[in-house]
Order: structure tokens, then sequence, then C-alpha cells
């Protein structure tokens, strides 16, 4: 789950090796950003080029986040740290329950 206003970066310029322009370079780089199933991503988050986000994991409305995040990890600020550890077994037993919103037919379901 995405809220509103976020931000991924894929890309960036090269500021740092052979530049042949100041302040960085033309030359794009590009990484990756993967995002692990079951995580909730708040509002106004920005991830940067490269990073991780493990299983099950919260990241905090206004959060930017420039490194990898384990899994089943709450982080929150500006860079993003981790705040707390979620069960593991108490997520692995709602998933295995089928207990996730994707599921839900979003109405008494998701109420209860």
């Amino acid at each position: 789950m995405v809220a509103p206003c976020c931000t991924i970066i894929t890309g960036n310029h090269n500021y740092e090796k052979e530049i042949k322009y100041l302040p960085f370079d033309t030359k794009i780089i590009r990484k990756a950003v993967v995002i692990g199933d079951y995580c909730w991503v708040g509002r106004n988050v920005m991830i940067m080029p490269g990073v991780h986000i493990g299983l099950a994991c919260t990241i905090a409305a206004g959060s930017v986040v420039v490194k990898d995040i384990p899994d089943y990890s709450v982080v929150g600020g500006n860079p993003a740290k981790l705040i707390k550890k979620k069960d593991k077994d108490a997520i692995k037993a709602l998933v295995s329950s089928g207990r996730c919103i994707n599921n839900l037919k979003f109405n008494k379901d998701y109420l209860t």
C-alpha cells in the first residue's frame, strides 16, 4: 500500500566519479527500488535509488528512505531510522490466514 504524494526515485546524476561538469555530470545512474510484499508506505515518503524495503514494513509519513530496510520493520524520519520491529510470527499467521487488505471485500471484513 502506497499513500498519496510519495516519490520513488530510481535515478540520480553522477556527482562523484570522473565528472565532466559541475555540480554534477549529465550521466544518470539508475538503481532499482524494491518494495517487499505487505508493506505500507505512508504519505509524502521519499524513497531514494537502490533501496530495498523488506517484507511487511511500515514507513512513517514524511520519511526519507536512503538505506535498505530489513523485513518486519517500522521506520520513520529523515533519514528513516528503525522505530521498532514487528512480530514476525504474527505477520506470518495473518498472511497464511489470508487477512491482507487486498483479500478483503472492503465492507464488513474491513471493519472487523
